[in-house]
């Protein structure tokens, strides 16, 4: 079976300035909103902790994001 595959590739060092510095921050703020998500799942696995708003909620309005953060605590 043969695979056809194209993308847009976008390299670092072609992006302009100011594209840089975007692309950065929300790598930056992905990272740690998935880092306190983490926090939140550990907690509530291993510290019985309870929290009066849904996990997405919590990390949207810490955040400011307008967009939920999906996760799943196993």
């Amino acid at each position: 079976m043969k695979v056809f595959s194209m993308s847009q590739r976008i390299y670092y060092k072609d992006l302009e300035p100011d594209a840089e510095l975007i692309i950065k921050k929300d790598l930056e703020l992905y990272n740690c909103m998935l880092h306190k998500a983490f926090k939140i799942c550990f907690n509530r696995a291993y510290k019985d902790a309870t929290y009066s708003e849904t996990d997405q909620r919590m990390i949207k309005s810490f955040y400011g994001t307008n967009d939920y953060f999906h996760f799943v605590c196993h």
